[in-house]
């Protein structure tokens, strides 16, 4: 039975690498070196170009895994969009966008930075809830991502600890950098506005609901606005950056132990719990002020912009 089982991971061993190989000739000047995460409809590979032996990371979404010919037309849509919204964006904290493309048996692909570090869900899973100083910081640099999208018109829509990462650079450590633009809305193109499929390296928990027709978004993470219909604008993402804030702090969701269908009307109905008691350490009166406005129901109770929050948290 051992040796059965051996033989039948050497096989598969086999397959991957071959894969891996003729992907990487597709790829063109990128070859695959190590998967870093895969989920249902893709994976995420680290590679090198091979002229500049520069490191970066291909997201590659498997035709195979989209049977659907209606599904895969609105996937390549998605990477379409995304694909652009990053190529606009020249913020610091927005992960760079490399390349884009479709391999011969179609096969989309992304060629973004390769990011050392780990993303918000990670680091409380590992280190537990975060200190107030840490927080700010963190949380200017998204402030710092948001303020050059909002002033593009587009609406991140999916903000939450694991599209959120931690990285250094060289001697630089804790740079912020946002990711996954893919269900991002353009405010000038109301068609953007039911774009959104589940991410293909989304291994986090909560289920994402971003199928057309219904809400578009990460439950736990979407302001109650979107939640009920109403006009959506750039203080939505504050309010969803506003529960990661929350999730940094406590360890745990604003309101943790509800279903996804549950959580939903709790974000639009119920009110906003007591912070204070939920944080063990330092919490100064200043950011759990700022914390639970960017978490009031009505937008006009929020922070106006990113950059008026980033300046408060500054202060």
């Amino acid at each position: 039975w051992n040796l059965v089982r051996m033989r039948r991971a050497v096989g598969q061993a086999r397959a991957e690498a071959k894969s891996a190989k003729q992907r990487a000739e597709e790829l063109g000047s990128y070859r695959l070196v190590a998967k870093l995460g895969a989920g249902g409809m893709g994976e995420v590979w680290r590679a090198e170009h091979q002229l500049l032996a520069r490191a970066a990371a291909i997201k590659l979404v498997r035709r195979e895994a989209l049977a659907d010919p209606g599904l895969a037309t609105l996937v390549q849509e998605r990477f379409r969009r995304e694909a652009q919204t990053l190529a606009t964006l020249r913020s610091r904290h927005t992960i760079a966008l490399y390349d884009y493309g479709v391999t011969d048996d179609g096969s989309f692909f992304f060629v973004m930075e390769l990011l050392e570090g780990l993303d918000l869900a990670q680091l409380v899973r590992e280190h537990g809830p975060q200190p107030s100083a840490r927080v700010i910081h963190l949380l200017m640099q998204a402030c710092a991502s948001l303020a050059e999208a909002h002033d593009a018109g587009l609406l991140h829509r999916d903000i939450k600890p694991a599209n959120l990462f931690v990285s250094r650079a060289a001697d630089e450590v804790d740079i912020l950098k946002l990711l996954d633009f893919g269900i991002a809305h353009n405010l000038a193109d109301p068609s953007t506005a039911l774009i959104g499929l589940p991410s293909p390296d989304d291994g986090t928990s909560g289920e994402r609901l971003t199928a057309v027709g219904s809400i578009v978004g990460t439950p736990g993470y979407v302001p109650p606005e979107q939640i009920t219909g109403s006009t959506l604008d750039a203080r939505g993402d504050l309010y969803a950056l506003g529960c990661v804030a929350w999730y940094l702090l406590t360890g745990d969701e604003v309101y943790p132990g509800f279903d996804a269908d549950a959580l939903f009307r709790v974000h639009a109905t119920l009110p906003v719990p007591n912070l204070r008691v939920r944080v063990h350490g330092w919490l100064p009166e200043g950011l759990e002020t700022l914390i639970v406005s960017c978490l009031a129901k009505a937008p006009d109770d929020r922070p106006a912009d990113a950059r008026t929050l980033a300046d408060a948290l500054a202060e």
